[in-house]
């Protein structure tokens, strides 16, 4: 009988060993997928628009879930900004842009949509850029898509989208990785 407790008690330990060392394991492969999924990635892209202006798409995502895109456009200047550069300077004309914009319908829509930022930016070279920061988690895709500005820009549905997704939507319109 103290024989048979012995093979019971060691058969008992080698079972606990046992799923101890698979659980371990399992845990491990848990724990490194949790580890991907919270790796924040970004990635640069150019993509020439119908107009033949070139937009620099800035994408953010953590695990299969975007984060943020950001949308940065050139703007060309027309004779009417170039002669205001001329006549007022190159930061009292972005200044009057920028007053110009806040006044347009178009632009006081955008306003509105919750997750959209716009900013009018300029380099040392005294380029404009107009950026759009979509904050995608907060991001009203349904309002943006109806959007005068965003009008068939293919991001009603970014909300809906995974990261894997949208990068291969970006590679089907043609848009190039751009390494920093």
């Amino acid at each position: 009988m103290g024989k048979m407790k012995g093979i019971v008690l060691l058969l008992v330990m080698v079972l606990l060993v046992g799923c101890s060392t698979k659980n371990e394991a399992k845990e491990t492969t848990t724990t490194s997928e949790v580890a991907e999924e919270q790796v924040v990635k970004t990635q640069s892209f150019e993509l020439e628009m119908a107009n033949g202006q070139i937009q620099e798409q800035t994408v953010i995502y953590k695990g299969e879930k975007l984060q943020k895109v950001i949308l940065r456009n050139e703007l060309q200047p027309t004779p009417e900004i170039t002669d205001a550069i001329n006549d007022l300077g190159f930061e009292e004309t972005k200044k009057l842009l920028g007053e110009s914009m806040a006044e347009d319908p178009a632009y006081q829509e955008l306003e509105q949509i919750e997750g959209l930022a716009y900013e009018l930016q300029s380099t040392d070279d005294n380029q404009l850029f107009l950026q759009f920061t979509l904050e995608v988690p907060n991001l009203d895709a349904n309002a943006l898509g109806r959007s005068e500005i965003f009008q068939g820009s293919g991001l009603a549905d970014l909300d809906h989208l995974k990261a894997e997704e949208y990068l291969k939507r970006l590679e089907a319109y043609g848009a190039k990785p751009v390494t920093p």
